[in-house]
């Protein structure tokens, strides 16, 4: 506050101190006191104020009884280290797995927002891997897509932006009025499709050969 440029009010400044202080979980462990301090800047004084810090019977005890939960932060593993296996961790091998342990939950996260999927009642262990497949599958498809658009700007920033601009599709039925026959027919692409196509080097899905031999015109 020393550098402080209009006066100010001793309470709105002890309350603006206070909210900071509650917003930290500091209240209790912090206690002051505001001494005026008039400060010349700019050819003026300015009344502002000085924190003064001071101990109190309070802040001590609350300062004691927070103490008694600190410890240490330990990582207990049964994989084996650098120094007795040349494939094991290291110590910050085990403690950026941790961390990183996040990610994972995230990933299902993804997942489930991605393909939409409901909970199935599966027990046996092939219907338990075709579940598990599915989900790193659709996870490996979401990632790559995302990986891909942060490395060529085409106006799509987002895998779910992607699927949107597909969702309607890009083949359409036509049905001829006359005779009633249906055939399949590759409809015109908007640019946004022609990008994405181009960034996945999947041109060749909206090729007239390949789409001949899949019976679309």
């Amino acid at each position: 506050m020393s550098g402080a440029k209009k006066s100010r009010n001793k309470d709105k400044t002890k309350n603006r101190l206070d909210k900071q202080l509650k917003a930290m979980k500091a209240m209790n462990f912090v206690d002051y006191d505001l001494e005026p301090q008039v400060i010349k800047t700019e050819g003026k004084e300015v009344n502002s104020f000085c924190i003064v810090l001071k101990e109190t019977d309070g802040t001590r005890e609350a300062i004691r009884k927070r103490g008694r939960t600190d410890g240490l932060w330990t990582i207990i593993t049964n994989a084996p280290s650098k120094v007795d296996d040349e494939n094991g961790f290291t110590e910050d091998d085990l403690i950026c797995a941790y961390r990183d342990k996040n990610q994972i939950e995230q990933a299902f996260k993804e997942v489930k927002s991605f393909i939409k999927i409901q909970p199935f009642n599966v027990w046996t262990p092939k219907h338990v891997r075709a579940h598990y497949t599915i989900c790193i599958l659709s996870y490996l498809l979401d990632i790559t897509i995302a990986n891909r658009l942060k490395e060529m700007d085409i106006g799509v920033r987002s895998p779910q932006k992607v699927y949107k601009v597909f969702k309607d599709g890009i083949i359409g039925k036509i049905t001829m009025k006359s005779t009633g026959d249906e055939f399949l027919k590759l409809m015109s692409l908007q640019s946004r499709q022609k990008a994405i196509l181009e960034l996945f080097q999947s041109e060749n899905v909206v090729r007239r050969g390949y789409l001949k031999s899949m019976g679309i015109k």
